[in-house]
C-alpha cells in the first residue's frame, strides 16, 4: 500500500499501533526504538548488531567504518562479510589489523565508498544521511559516475534519486545533512531490502586519454527477472527483483489485516516470524468524522472504487457508497452507533487502485483487578474489570488479561479490544483530575471545580457509583483518556490519616480538659486534650466509634463521628487470607487499599491491602465502610496467626562469644534477619542457639531494639519453631540442595518452586555472616542448605548457608 498523504488530526492513542514482535530480536532498550518494523527485520537478518549489554543504542550516531559493514552484510551476508580481510591497508588511517579492513577494502574497490583527499578515510568519523545513502545505492546498483553522486553537487543527486525510490520512507522528519543514526541506518537499510535492483542497458565503458568514460544508453532501469522468477514475490509480485530478493531469498513480506482490520505486513525469515506490524494511518481522528470530510482531507476527487469500514475488527457491512461530488455529511456515528467521541478512527489510502479502509477503534475504561506474576509457563499478566455503564467488551474466558508489567491493583486503565480475536489488544494508564461536582449534564458531561469534561463515547463508572447518583459539591475523581475525555468517574477517596478509633473518653472532672484515649489508623496511642466534653451531653460519642480529628491551634482534637461505620459482633470478626476475604461485617468487603490496625498484644500493627494482612479469627472490628469495601478496619482482641512479614532467621555459629549485660545478664548476640532486616539480635545464655542453620519466628516483642531473651528453651512463648506456624498460611522448610532453574523458579531439595513478588534472599557463609544477594545471586549447589518461606504456595523468604 502506497502513501501519499500524512496528516495527524488528533493525538494517536499509546501503543494504538500494534507491534507483535514474535521472533524478532529483543533488546533491553526496545520501548526506545522509533523504527521497530526496520530494527527488527535488518537485526533479524544480522545486518545489524546490538551491543553486548544486550541494547540496541537507536539514537548513537554511526560511524563510518560502521556503514561500511552494514553495507557487506547487505550484499554478502553475514557470514561472508565476517571473512572479508585486506591484503594493504586501504587507507592510511585504515590499518589491515582493523576489524573494519575487509569491509572498508570491499566497499572502496565496488566503488561504494571514497576516502578523502589525503588518503585518510576517518573510520570513527560520522557521515550524513546523504553519504549513507550514497552507499546504499552503490549496492542497489546505481553507478557513481553516471549518477553524478561524485563531484560538488553529489549531494543533490543522492537525494533526487534516494528519495525519488523511497529510502527515507517512514522517516518524516528526514534531514539527509545531519549525522545519521544507528536506527535511521536500520530504516534505510530496510526500505534498500524492498527496493529494486537497477541495471544499465547497453552500458559501455571506454578509456579516453587515461579517464573511464561512459557511452551508450546509461539510465537505470529497474531490473526484472529472466527465465525465472521463482524468489518473485518474496517482496513483491511485480517481475521485478527487489534488493532482498536476490540477496536474502528466504526473507518473506506478506500482506495481512491486523485485529482491527488495519492493513499490516508479516516478515518471516527463513520459515521463522520476525513479527507482524500495522500501516500508519493516513489519517487520524478521535471522533465520528463526517465522510465527505474524509475524502476532503485525502484530496480525493472520484469516489473510491472500492471502501470497508472495520468497527473494532469486524467488517461493517453497511458501508455506505459515497459520492465526493455531493456534499454528504454523514456521520460514522449515523453508520454505526458504537463510534463516538474518544473513538480512534483510522484511514488507509491506497492511492494504486483508489481504495479506503476505514478502522473505529473504541477505547474502554476498567480497573485493574489482579495482577499476575510470570511462571514458566506464562508471561505476567493482569486481569482487567469494565467499569460499568460501558459496553460489554470481554466476551470469553481469559479476555479479561493483558500481558503486562506495567500496572498495579487498582490501576485506572484505558483498553482497546478486538470483537475479531475476543481479547485486549492496547491498555494504558489514564491520568486523573480531582475536585467538587459544581454541574452535570446527563450522558454529556461533568464540571469538576468549574472545569467542563466531555464524556467519551464509552464512559463509565466505578461499581460503587452511578450517574444519577453524582451530587453537586461531592468530590470525584475523573480518569481522562489520552484525547481529554473524560472516561471513567469515581468518587473521591476519604482520607483515612486523619481517622481515629475513640478508645475511651472522660470529661473535664479534675483534669481541668476533657480528654480522649485515641487508636490512629498508623497503629499509635495518645490520649489527648478535646475541644469539647465528648463522654456527656449533645456532643457525647460513644466508645469504640471511628471519629476524624482536626487539631486546633490550641492543640486541643475536635471530633467528629464518621458516618458508614460497621462493627463486628463480639469476637466474630476474620481475615481469612487464603481466600483473601473478610468475614463478620455482613456483606463488607476489603481489597489491595483496606487499611488494617490489627491489635498483637501490646502493639498495632498497620497493613495495607487485604493480601498483606495477616490471618485473624475471633476479633471484633470496627470499619469504615463505603459503599461495601472497607477503607480502614480497627482489629481488636483476635487471634493473629504468624506471616512471613514475622519470619526471623537466626545464623548460628558452633562457638558463639558469651557476653555479659549490665544488668548481670549473660547472652549470645546472633547476625539475624528480623522482618526482611539485617541485624543482630541476643539471645539469653539459657537459650543458645546450635546448629549450622536456623530459622524461628518471633511472637510478641520478640528481637526488637536491643533487648535480650532470657529463654531457657528455644520452644518457649518469645522463640517459637517453624512448626507454630499454621499449614495453610505460611510453611518453612528445611532442605539440602539449591538449583536455579530460571529468574522465577528454584529448585530446593526435589521440589521446583515459584518465587514471590518482591521475594527476599540471603547467603549465609561459614562464619555465620549474611549477605543479601537476590534471585540473581542464587547459585546452583547440591550440597548447600537452605531453609525456605512459603506463603501462597510461593516463596517469601530463601535462606541458602555455606556447607
Amino acid at each position: 500500500m502506497k502513501k501519499f498523504l500524512s496528516l495527524v488530526l488528533a493525538l494517536v492513542m499509546a501503543m494504538s499501533l500494534v507491534t507483535i514482535s514474535a521472533g524478532a530480536k529483543s533488546f533491553s532498550d526496545n520501548s526506545s526504538i522509533e523504527y521497530k518494523e526496520a530494527v527488527a527485520v535488518v537485526s533479524a537478518l544480522d545486518i545489524v548488531d546490538g551491543y553486548t549489554d544486550g541494547s540496541f543504542g537507536p539514537t548513537n550516531v554511526l560511524t563510518r567504518q560502521a556503514a561500511a559493514k552494514i553495507i557487506c552484510n547487505l550484499i554478502l551476508g553475514r557470514t561472508t562479510a565476517d571473512a572479508l580481510s585486506a591484503n594493504d591497508a586501504p587507507y592510511k588511517d585504515v590499518p589491515v589489523t582493523s576489524q573494519f579492513a575487509g569491509y572498508i577494502a570491499y566497499c572502496a574497490n565496488k566503488g561504494i565508498i571514497s576516502g578523502y583527499a589525503d588518503g585518510t578515510f576517518r573510520p570513527t568519523g560520522t557521515l550524513t544521511g546523504y553519504a549513507f545513502m550514497k552507499m546504499l545505492l552503490g549496492a542497489l546498483e546505481y553507478d557513481s559516475e553516471i549518477e553524478g553522486f561524485v563531484g560538488e553537487n553529489w549531494s543533490i543527486n543522492v537525494a533526487k534519486l534516494a528519495l525519488n525510490i523511497g529510502l527515507d520512507d517512514g522517516n518524516d522528519n528526514f534531514v539527509g545533512t545531519a549525522p545519521v543514526t544507528r536506527e535511521e541506518a536500520c530504516l534505510y537499510a530496510f526500505n534498500t531490502l524492498q527496493a529494486d535492483i537497477v541495471e544499465y542497458e547497453n552500458k559501455t565503458s571506454v578509456v579516453v586519454n587515461g579517464a573511464t568514460v561512459n557511452i551508450g544508453n546509461n539510465k537505470a532501469k529497474a531490473m526484472r527477472w529472466q527465465n525465472s522468477a521463482t524468489n518473485d514475490g518474496g517482496i513483491e509480485l511485480d517481475g521485478y527483483i527487489q534488493f532482498a530478493e536476490q540477496y536474502f531469498t528466504k526473507l518473506k513480506k506478506t500482506d495481512e489485516t491486523d485485529a482491527f482490520g488495519r492493513p499490516s505486513t508479516k516478515w518471516t525469515n527463513k520459515g521463522t516470524k520476525i513479527g507482524s506490524y500495522t500501516e500508519t494511518a493516513d489519517l487520524t481522528y478521535s471522533d465520528s468524522v463526517k465522510l465527505n470530510q474524509i475524502y476532503a482531507d485525502l484530496g480525493m476527487t472520484t469516489a473510491a472504487t472500492d471502501y470497508e469500514l472495520y468497527v473494532n475488527g469486524v467488517l461493517a457491512d453497511n458501508y455506505p457508497k459515497h459520492n465526493v461530488k455531493k456534499a454528504d455529511d454523514t456521520k460514522l456515528s449515523a453508520i454505526d452507533s458504537r463510534i463516538g467521541k474518544g473513538t480512534i478512527v483510522e484511514v488507509f489510502y491506497d492511492d494504486d487502485d483508489n481504495s479506503v479502509i476505514v478502522c473505529a477503534i473504541s477505547v474502554y475504561a476498567g480497573k485493574i483487578t489482579d495482577v499476575k506474576d510470570a511462571t514458566s509457563t506464562k508471561d505476567a499478566y493482569v486481569i482487567v474489570e469494565p467499569s460499568t455503564n460501558a459496553p460489554a467488551t470481554i466476551t470469553t474466558t481469559g479476555s479479561d488479561e493483558f500481558e503486562t508489567t506495567a500496572f498495579e491493583e487498582d490501576d485506572i486503565v484505558a483498553y482497546t479490544y478486538s470483537d475479531d480475536t475476543k481479547e485486549i489488544k492496547t491498555m494504558y494508564k489514564m491520568d486523573s483530575v480531582e475536585g467538587s461536582l459544581t454541574r452535570r449534564v446527563a450522558t454529556k458531561s461533568v464540571t469538576i471545580d468549574g472545569t467542563v469534561y466531555t464524556y467519551g463515547k464509552n464512559y463509565g463508572f466505578d461499581s460503587s457509583i452511578t450517574e444519577d447518583s453524582l451530587t453537586n459539591k461531592s468530590d470525584y475523581v475523573v480518569y481522562l483518556d489520552e484525547y481529554g475525555y473524560a472516561l471513567y468517574i469515581d468518587e473521591l477517596e476519604s482520607n483515612v490519616d486523619t481517622y481515629a478509633l475513640l478508645l475511651s473518653v472522660q470529661d473535664e472532672g479534675a483534669w481541668n480538659n476533657a480528654r480522649a484515649k485515641l487508636l490512629f489508623s498508623d497503629g499509635t496511642k495518645k490520649t489527648v486534650n478535646t475541644a469539647k466534653d465528648y463522654e456527656t451531653g449533645s456532643n457525647a460519642i460513644a466508645v469504640n466509634t471511628i471519629v476524624s480529628y482536626k487539631v486546633e491551634e490550641d492543640g486541643d482534637y475536635k471530633l467528629t463521628a464518621i458516618k458508614n461505620q460497621k462493627n463486628s459482633s463480639a469476637a466474630t470478626f476474620q481475615i481469612d487470607k487464603d481466600n483473601k476475604s473478610i468475614k463478620g461485617l455482613g456483606t463488607t468487603e476489603a481489597d489491595s487499599k483496606t487499611i488494617f490496625v490489627v491489635e498483637d498484644g501490646d502493639d498495632y500493627d498497620v497493613y495495607t491491602g487485604i493480601k498483606k494482612a495477616p490471618k485473624v479469627t475471633g476479633a471484633t472490628a470496627y470499619a469504615y465502610v463505603k459503599d461495601d469495601t472497607a477503607k480502614l478496619i480497627f482489629v481488636m482482641s483476635g487471634t493473629v496467626k504468624n506471616s512471613s512479614k514475622d519470619f526471623t532467621f537466626i545464623a548460628a555459629e558452633t562457638a558463639p562469644k558469651l557476653t555479659k549485660s549490665d544488668d548481670s545478664d549473660n547472652y549470645y548476640v546472633y547476625n539475624a534477619v528480623v522482618a526482611g532486616e539485617i541485624t543482630t539480635i541476643m539471645i539469653g545464655e539459657n537459650a543458645k542457639i546450635t546448629g549450622a542453620l536456623n530459622a524461628f519466628a518471633p511472637g510478641a516483642d520478640t528481637y526488637k531494639g536491643n533487648d535480650i531473651v532470657n529463654d531457657t528453651t528455644t520452644d518457649s512463648d518469645d522463640i517459637i519453631t517453624s512448626a507454630d506456624f499454621d499449614n495453610n498460611d505460611v510453611q518453612v522448610r528445611s532442605v539440602t540442595g539449591v538449583k536455579k532453574v530460571s529468574e522465577e523458579e528454584v529448585k530446593l531439595g526435589g521440589r521446583t518452586l515459584s518465587y514471590a513478588r518482591g521475594v527476599e534472599v540471603y547467603y549465609i557463609d561459614e562464619d555465620g555472616n549474611i549477605e543479601d544477594i537476590g534471585v540473581d545471586g542464587v547459585k546452583t549447589n547440591s550440597t548447600n542448605n537452605a531453609i525456605y518461606v512459603l506463603e501462597d504456595g510461593e516463596i517469601t523468604y530463601l535462606f541458602i548457608q555455606k556447607v
